[in-house]
């Protein structure tokens, strides 16, 4: 399969009855769906339980000074806090899978990257009936557009109730993204108005852009959905063999979910 191929088979979608579909693209198939909140922990087992509650305190403590106007409950707390690259049990999805395409495709070229998918997952619709930090069940929160970029990446956020344990559902899907497409599918995004100025518009954007276009620096975008996702483990030894990948890896950090792979010659489930 192509790489043309493989972006139609991915526009056309996983779920066949067009049920509502988000996606996450990672670089790195060894990375988890873990938040920034559960990531790179230093602090006790019991300083952690509290660990991004004590730290979204310290934040609105000192980030009025800053906002044109405070925040109304936790949730929109946390939307400013994680545009700002502050840790949050959030994590960044898009109900575009281009968009999630371009963040498994622009970094880490010496690695195979990924996309999720999750269906049929429960939403919240009135924040004021919920507590982020006393949620039973994963769920979707479809933010205010405070910033350009959420509209550009068509995001949205999931949240859950341990930030230390990586999202998973029953409905979770994963496609893998062999290493050498990477470039060519970069292209064909870029072809279709899908380019980190797009994504993130602004200036530093722009100018990245256009120093990779002319041939001045490599892009290696290190923008995410959110932060930069940290791997729990190495990845696995990849196989020799380009035509198909195996999740080895991934299994072992998110629970166990249908998978299938980009290779040389084709996609097919794994």
């Amino acid at each position: 399969m192509t790489p043309q191929e493989f972006i139609i088979k991915l526009l056309d979608g996983i779920y066949p009855d067009s049920l509502p579909t988000y996606y996450r693209g990672l670089p790195d198939v060894s990375y988890s769906l873990l938040p920034s909140a559960g990531r790179n922990i230093t602090a006790t087992t019991v300083d952690r339980l509290n660990r991004d509650r004590t730290i979204l305190d310290a934040f609105k403590r000192c980030a009025l000074p800053y906002l044109a106007s405070p925040p109304r409950n936790n949730f929109e707390w946390l939307f400013i806090a994680q545009h700002h690259g502050l840790p949050t049990r959030l994590l960044d999805w898009t109900t575009n899978p281009l968009v999630a395409l371009f963040f498994a495709v622009s970094d880490r070229p010496d690695h195979d990257g990924c996309i999720y998918s999750v269906s049929q997952l429960a939403t919240i619709s009135d924040l004021s009936h919920f507590d982020p930090f006393d949620m039973d069940e994963p769920r979707a929160i479809v933010p205010p557009l405070i910033h350009q970029r959420f509209s550009n990446q068509a995001g949205l956020f999931t949240i859950q109730g341990n930030p230390f344990k990586p999202f998973t559902h029953d409905n979770l899907r994963k496609i893998v993204i062999d290493r050498s497409f990477k470039n060519e599918i970069k292209q064909w995004l870029r072809r279709m108005g899908i380019t980190v100025s797009f994504l993130f518009p602004g200036l530093d954007s722009l100018a990245t852009e256009l120093s990779e276009i002319h041939g001045f620096v490599s892009l290696v975008t290190k923008l995410q959905l959110g932060n930069a996702d940290v791997p729990e483990a190495p990845a696995s030894p990849l196989s020799s063999s380009r035509a198909v990948k195996t999740d080895e890896a991934g299994a072992s950090q998110t629970a166990a979910c249908p998978s299938w792979s980009l290779g040389t010659s084709e996609v097919r489930a794994s």
